[in-house]
């Protein structure tokens, strides 16, 4: 989170892209690494906006599958 807004930090925190609690997905292509501020702060939003649809969890999730497949193919991750 830290690299798209152009910071480095080390990251200290495995984040659930799609917050596990709404999408009970725990597979390797919905967390990220973050560090504790970015977290934190992802963590907070996702509180105060609330739990979305069912529908835009399961977008949320594909479009996020996708990204990590591309990724992957592109030796961009680290399987």
């Amino acid at each position: 989170m830290c690299l798209a807004e152009g910071r480095r930090r080390q990251a200290t925190v495995v984040d659930h892209v799609v917050p596990l609690e709404w999408s009970q997905c725990d597979e390797r292509w919905n967390k990220q690494g973050a560090c504790d501020p970015c977290h934190d702060g992802k963590s907070k939003r996702e509180r105060a906006e609330g739990r979305p649809c069912d529908a835009t969890i399961d977008r949320q999730l594909a479009e996020v599958k996708r990204a990590f497949e591309a990724a992957a193919q592109g030796g961009r991750v680290d399987l």
